[in-house]
């Protein structure tokens, strides 16, 4: 078996659009993580209510933005469980494309713990993972995996906590 290695997509993006704050999106990309798709271990109650923490926080910290959650592709009925007051719902779509296709508007990136946000990151937009808010809710082998995963990311880019 060889090494895994991503492959970044060769992005040229004018981020010289000044758009007023009102169309300036903050995106939050969700997880599929029911049924089949949880994996072992993890704590479905406690993450539907650190993601529901987590998109209270982007309200808070965003207000006057356009807020948008953007569903994972194979996510099936995890956005039900979620309060998007105040958010649009997305078109179901690969993270990459959508981030290509709407860079110039987008202000920032949130994730629970996607790669959708390193995706952003690498593009040269704001972004940031709630990783380690979600203590309790993923196995302690499969947090170190992601921090193994997300290795080499400033510090900034993950949120310690809603404070």
């Amino acid at each position: 078996m060889g090494v895994v290695r991503k492959i970044f997509f060769p992005y040229f993006i004018n981020f010289e659009d000044s758009l007023p704050t009102h169309e300036r999106a903050v995106v939050f990309f969700g997880t599929n993580f029911l049924g089949p798709a949880l994996p072992i271990g993890w704590n479905e109650a406690l993450f539907i209510e650190r993601t529901n923490a987590m998109l209270s926080y982007i309200r808070e910290h965003f207000s006057g933005f356009r807020l948008v959650y953007q569903p994972h592709p194979n996510e099936t009925n995890e956005r039900e469980h979620f309060d998007k007051s105040g958010f649009n719902v997305g078109e179901t779509t690969v993270a990459e494309l959508f981030l290509y296709a709407n860079a110039p508007s987008i202000e920032y990136v949130f994730s629970a713990c996607s790669n959708a946000s390193t995706s952003a990151y690498a593009m040269g937009l704001n972004a940031a993972v709630f990783l380690d808010i979600l203590g309790g809710v993923i196995p302690e082998e499969s947090m170190r995996v992601y921090h193994g995963y997300f290795a080499g990311l400033p510090r900034e880019f993950f949120i310690q906590s809603f404070s």
